[in-house]
């Protein structure tokens, strides 16, 4: 069973970088000229993270319909790892560290917040355990809203494309193109 759990998370994790590498962002690269013909290219992936995070999200309820421990202990490492791997994908390593960091932190706080709020007695046997779990979603929510908003943006610096018509007049003719630097 452990092997089929991480089989499993480690096909997840391969697709997630696979798919960061093969695809273009959502929104696409923006771009900024400098003087010199330099380029800051803004690329954009925060779809690719809350893709992510909604497969280790899915593959969790799955192995809860199920009743696996092995389903949802892959969920969890879907969860937190693939959004890592897609940062490393993109070239932003910082980002999968903070990726690491940030989802274990905002659901221990969501979680802490959650049992704040409950009003249980002495005698309350499992009481607030729906109040901890709400608030861990939330916290997980934040998280994926942040890593996918503000982490998952990448600024990289390149030369200017150019690309510019050619027209050439011969005495055998005339000649069009387009020609310029990649």
């Amino acid at each position: 069973m452990l092997a089929r759990t991480l089989g499993l998370a480690s096909f997840a994790l391969v697709s997630a970088t696979s798919l960061a590498r093969a695809q273009p962002s959502v929104t696409g690269p923006r771009v900024a000229v400098d003087d010199d013909g330099s380029v800051d290219v803004v690329e954009r992936y925060g779809g690719e993270i809350l893709l992510a995070d909604l497969a280790g999200l899915s593959v969790m309820a799955i192995g809860a319909a199920n009743r696996s421990d092995g389903v949802i202990t892959a969920g969890m490492l879907i969860s937190g790892l693939a959004p890592a791997a897609i940062h490393l994908a993109h070239d932003h390593p910082g980002g999968a560290v903070v990726s690491l960091g940030l989802r274990p932190a905002l659901v221990t706080l969501g979680a802490m917040a959650g049992s704040a709020m409950a009003t249980c007695s002495k005698d309350d046997f499992l009481c607030g355990l729906g109040e901890v779990a709400i608030g861990a979603m939330i916290g997980y929510g934040v998280a994926a809203a942040v890593d996918a908003g503000v982490v998952a943006r990448v600024t990289h610096r390149s030369r200017q494309r150019v690309i510019a018509p050619q027209v050439a007049v011969t005495g055998d003719g005339v000649r069009v193109g387009l020609g310029g630097t990649f």
